[in-house]
């Protein structure tokens, strides 16, 4: 992940960790004023004609109550335009989101909205009272040139979801958001190639 970019959270020293609290392995990169985004964008732009995989183990821990639409995390692809518009990309033109947040009725949910707000598909991810942990790791297949994101569950070994059609006019940045310092921990990690042994589902 990208420090220069980094708004409303913290960066371990390696920059594979985002948190919205401050941890043990988070550094003092030098503060950005003028974001909005909440969290990071990687550190380099994925081109409309790459294809990449990578994988991010995510952790959460509701210490208060979370009230109706609390944002959790969020994992997206948007062009430049679209991150610099709010403090998460979700609704936005020209971003694919994958975010979790108290959907009210169901607990924290894992929602994939594509291209202006349009929901796709969810899951129910947990409850959303005190005391509630979630472990999950997300794998992201990104093929541009074919045009599509594909979301799995690592852990369970299954795809979650594939966003086609992804508009193969602009680059994309990967951008990685962490909310609600006061009601949750969140920390979102990044696996570097080394830490990947398998992938999902007989990828390659």
């Amino acid at each position: 992940m990208d420090p220069a970019t980094l708004y409303l959270g913290f960066l371990s020293s390696d920059k594979l960790t985002l948190s919205n609290k401050r941890l043990d392995s988070s550094y003092d990169w030098p503060t950005v004023k003028d974001r909005t985004y909440s969290g990071a964008q990687g550190s380099s732009v994925i081109t409309n004609r790459q294809t990449m995989y990578f994988e991010t183990v995510i952790y959460y821990r509701i210490v208060q109550d979370l009230d109706k639409n609390n944002l959790v995390f969020e994992v997206a692809f948007a062009t430049e335009k679209a991150i610099g518009e709010i403090f998460y990309v979700g609704n936005q033109k020209g971003a694919w989101s994958i975010y979790a947040y108290n959907s009210d009725t169901h607990g924290v949910t894992l929602f994939f909205k594509s291209h202006g707000g349009n929901l796709m598909h969810s899951e129910i991810l947990s409850d959303a009272t005190s005391g509630t942990e979630k472990y999950l790791n997300l794998g992201f297949l990104i093929n541009r040139v074919d045009r599509f994101i594909a979301v799995f569950d690592i852990y369970m070994n299954r795809k979650i979801y594939t966003f086609t059609n992804v508009n193969g006019s602009q680059e994309l940045w990967p951008v990685f958001g962490v909310f609600n310092t006061e009601r949750q921990l969140v920390r979102l990690r990044l696996n570097s190639e080394r830490d990947i042994n398998n992938v999902p589902c007989g990828l390659f």
